[in-house]
């Protein structure tokens, strides 16, 4: 089976291929192998390659960068799905394609699930939701998976960031009022080998399951490697960042005791993990 994976040098990519470079043929691209933006290349690379699968994991993630230039977010986050899309349909492909919790706007209590409806209040949730639209416009088969607050790798985020400050710093400020769902990068690659076997088509959130706010994050790592630091929780207004953020991300799925690769482990077990506490 041919899967190619567009986005080959980021985070989930590299955890894709690691899980699956034994099972199938894969061509993982990076930007410079494939600009999903320019539609003459897309339809290239996948009527020659003829994938069984495209895995797109291309996309601009930078929250404020995506604020700052919107017309180029549009252009990854929006026009890009919708070229591989309609060269998957026309190839007889399926889609599947990584999509963000900040389609929501925060507000609901309670974790979203696949029915509620997307109101995005940023450039990035904006964009990535414009790109869903237009996936399902075209027609073609896809399966858009919507995940939350990714860790693993080494691209500096929360995780990693925070660990480095505990060990350079007494106090450290962390945000409590923002909770989402804390997901493993190599658990997402784990459901998609699983999700390969058994192809479910539609819309669905591929989460880590419960939820925590970075505070909650933070408390965990302190206490798992016993790290030497005070946390001072704070608003995430008063560290002055400009750029609004939900305060409720959390995703759940409805369809996870139907579909095993959605079944995924607790959030503090793969945390665990990453952080290298389990044999």
């Amino acid at each position: 089976m041919k899967i190619l994976i567009t986005g080959g040098n980021g985070n989930l990519a590299g955890a894709l291929v690691k899980k699956l470079e034994s099972s199938y043929q894969l061509q993982a691209l990076a930007h410079h192998d494939l600009d999903i933006t320019v539609q003459e290349e897309v339809v290239k690379k996948i009527s020659t390659f003829k994938p069984h699968f495209v895995i797109n994991t291309a996309a601009i993630t930078d929250v404020d960068g995506c604020e700052n230039q919107i017309k180029k977010a549009l252009d990854v986050n929006g026009l890009g799905p919708n070229y591989l899309a309609k060269a998957c349909r026309e190839n007889d492909s399926i889609l599947v394609h990584f999509s963000t919790e900040m389609i929501f706007d925060g507000l609901k209590t309670t974790p979203y699930v696949e029915t509620d409806c997307p109101n995005p209040l940023l450039a990035y949730g904006l964009t990535k939701y414009i790109g869903e639209q237009n996936i399902k416009k075209t027609g073609c088969k896809y399966t858009i998976l919507r995940t939350s607050w990714l860790f693993g790798g080494g691209v500096p985020k929360f995780v990693n960031n925070f660990i480095s400050k505990a060990n350079q710093a007494h106090s450290i400020k962390v945000v409590k009022n923002q909770t989402g769902s804390p997901t493993y990068i190599y658990d997402i690659a784990a459901a998609i080998d699983l999700y390969l076997q058994e192809p479910k088509l539609g819309i669905y959130h591929l989460a880590n399951s419960g939820e925590a706010s970075r505070l909650d994050m933070a408390q965990f790592i302190k206490k798992e490697l016993s790290l030497d630091c005070e946390l001072v929780p704070v608003f995430y207004q008063d560290l002055g960042i400009k750029t609004y953020r939900p305060a409720h991300a959390a995703l759940d799925s409805l369809y996870k005791k139907k579909h095993p690769f959605l079944q995924l482990r607790p959030w503090q077990e793969a945390l665990r993990e990453y952080l290298g506490l389990t044999e």
